[in-house]
């Protein structure tokens, strides 16, 4: 419910009904790296970044939590600490190609373009052949400023139906293109209009 909720922008309900699963099952894992993210989302970044911080410090091999904290360092501006989160999280799990697409957003992000370049390389075949949701691939053009090439990878992922596309509304990554008319375009084709701001 609470994913729903944040999807629609409903930013404080959503961490609400999040707070609330914690409530039930405190040590889920997964609801606490939720919990995290949805603060990131809500853009609610010392809460992010404290919570975050938080779950690290009970579990240094906990990946998702390392990737919250990278998210939020990068948003915040503080880029080394975002890419030494981000190392740290490709580190613990390799084969994550989520996680190596989010490290190189923070290459493109800080304007290490030539690292993104290279690792974009290696994450583009990977998203062609299924294995790597296109979305990622359209954020990290976005990040280095490419916007035909991310629209382009958003209209793939829109056709392979992406779960990570959902949250374009509320992810800060997508910043650089809401002044787009294609991103309201793909926000009612979404069916994401409404709620809460865009």
């Amino acid at each position: 419910y609470g994913h729903i909720q944040m999807i629609q922008g409903r930013a404080d309900d959503a961490i609400d009904a999040m707070n609330r699963a914690r409530a039930l099952d405190p040590l889920s894992d997964l609801i606490n790296a939720n919990l995290g993210w949805f603060y990131y989302l809500a853009r609610r970044y010392p809460e992010a970044l404290a919570w975050s911080q938080r779950l690290v410090d009970l579990d240094r091999t906990f990946v998702a939590a390392r990737y919250n904290l990278a998210m939020t360092y990068e948003q915040m501006g503080r880029y080394s600490e975002a890419l030494a989160a981000f190392q740290e999280a490709s580190a613990l799990d390799p084969a994550n190609l989520p996680v190596k697409a989010l490290l190189c957003h923070g290459y493109a992000s800080s304007g290490d373009s030539g690292r993104a370049q290279q690792l974009l390389l290696e994450l583009t075949p990977q998203a062609g052949q299924g294995s790597l949701d296109p979305t990622w691939i359209g954020l990290i053009h976005a990040a280095l400023g490419h916007k035909e090439e991310a629209f382009d990878w958003f209209e793939k992922a829109f056709q392979a139906r992406s779960e990570t596309l959902l949250y374009l509304k509320v992810d800060p990554k997508y910043d650089s293109l809401r002044a787009d008319p294609r991103f309201a375009a793909l926000v009612k084709r979404l069916n994401l209009q409404g709620s809460g701001p865009v």
